[in-house]
């Protein structure tokens, strides 16, 4: 009889292999959509501002409260590049993002792995966050690294992963009790459990908190903050978050789960799936009711985000898996509160939006320096992005102002400068925000 020749595995059955396709898919769908300014959420800009003047400057000034130390002063380094620079960071930071999901889903023993680590970035409010300088993708990047290593029982590299998640946003502090969780399931002896969860508590304190020293050492710094509005939460909750057919997704994933029981996850130890979903529920539980204490934006709930999918990948059958994959991948490009399945989704509308606003901003810069020399332009949130786009020391930041009282509008008008207001938006906001009713002090549109 003929021996028989061995079979040589395929290229593409190499992990490392399969990890950089999936980084590499990751970076492609987001480069159409990150040369157009920094994002709609002025934040984002703020970022930049607070990065662009480090590296001027040498002065250190947080974007906003604490601002958001880890990525301000790595953007600081790629400033001079631009959107596309700036931007790219954060595209980079999300397929870190979709790399470190697909290498935890693979260590709990989860099929579909690369389909649900792709749609964890295809995620509407993901998609979004990492086409752009706000700083939400990068600290799911450092937690994620951080769930694999406290996965993996490496209490320090999970400490120091989200130390930095908490130099990023301060809010990633909550997720010291999930990594917890996680380290109880893989540490079963006592002694060093409480050892490890020490190891990860101590580091990811003693590298997070020290990163907000220089906004808290800022004179005239102050915790407080203003009153939160609350219409519209549920919405930022869910559509601003997972888009329509995300919605659909997670109905989808829940029925399934009720039906299938996790009967595809045997593989994976039944006390061992228990644990690492408390920890996941527990991830989600923590982020919802912060978000009901302050719902702004919906970029809050992106630490939920890898959570859920995790949940319904260890109770849903291989099949359920793969559909809610897909319906998550889809989201960001189809379905519309207007036009469930055939509207644009969030990202192309994000992208049509963040065209429109860089239109409007280079209409208000060329209408502010034609105007006298004694004239302000009132700015409102408009005021981080037009700093963008001028020069650190442009003579013409001194003349746009963001947010203003009527004290400061009385004493303009008694020194007689001109007002003038960007926008009929930014008149609304100012209204809103100080009571500022600019046309009572002769302020007049700028076009």
């Amino acid at each position: 009889m003929p021996a028989e020749t061995a079979v040589k595995p395929s290229r593409f059955s190499d992990r490392r292999v399969q990890l950089a396709l999936l980084a590499l898919a990751v970076v492609l769908t987001r480069l159409p959509f990150i040369g157009a300014g920094y994002g709609i959420d002025p934040d984002a800009w703020r970022v930049f501002n607070s990065a662009r003047r480090l590296f001027d400057t040498g002065v250190y000034y947080p974007s906003r409260h604490l601002g958001a130390p880890v990525q301000e002063f790595t953007t600081a380094l790629f400033t001079q590049g631009g959107p596309w620079a700036v931007n790219g960071i954060s595209c980079a930071m999300s397929a870190v993002s979709a790399v470190a999901f697909a290498t935890w889903l693979r260590r709990l023993s989860v099929k579909n792995d690369l389909a649900l680590a792709f749609a964890l970035v295809c995620v509407p409010v993901v998609y979004i966050a990492s086409t752009s300088t706000i700083d939400y993708v990068w600290a799911l990047a450092f937690v994620l690294c951080a769930v694999v290593f406290a996965t993996d029982g490496k209490a320090l590299l999970s400490g120091l992963c989200a130390g930095l998640a908490i130099g990023t946003r301060v809010s990633s502090g909550a997720m010291l009790l999930p990594l917890a969780l996680l380290i109880g399931v893989y540490t079963p002896e006592w002694r060093r459990r409480a050892k490890a969860i020490a190891q990860l508590s101590v580091v990811a304190l003693g590298v997070g908190l020290p990163c907000y020293v220089p906004a808290l050492l800022r004179p005239g710094y102050s915790l407080s903050m203003d009153a939160v509005p609350r219409a519209g939460a549920f919405e930022r909750a869910t559509l601003d978050v997972w888009g329509v057919l995300g919605c659909v997704a997670l109905v989808w994933a829940s029925l399934a789960s009720l039906a299938s029981r996790g009967k595809d996850a045997r593989k994976l130890p039944e006390r061992e799936r228990l644990g690492v979903s408390v920890a996941c529920a527990a991830a989600v539980v923590v982020y919802v009711l912060a978000f009901m204490r302050a719902p702004l934006e919906p970029g809050y709930l992106v630490p939920i985000v890898p959570f859920t999918i995790a949940l319904a990948a260890l109770w849903s059958s291989n099949f359920a898996s793969l559909v809610f994959a897909a319906l998550l991948c889809v989201s960001p490009f189809y379905g519309s509160e207007r036009a469930v399945f055939y509207g644009k989704g969030p990202i192309l509308e994000d992208a049509e939006r963040r065209d429109g606003q860089l239109r409007k901003l280079v209409r208000i810069l060329d209408a502010s320096r034609k105007l006298p020399a004694h004239s302000i332009v009132l700015a409102g949130t408009r005021r981080p992005e037009l700093e963008a786009l001028l020069p650190t020391d442009s003579p013409e930041n001194q003349r746009i102002y963001g947010l203003v009282t009527p004290e400061e509008c009385e004493k303009f008008k008694r020194e007689g400068y001109r007002l003038y207001v960007a926008d009929r938006a930014t008149e609304g906001y100012l209204r809103r925000m100080t009571g500022v009713h600019t046309h009572a002090y002769g302020a007049k549109l700028l076009f």
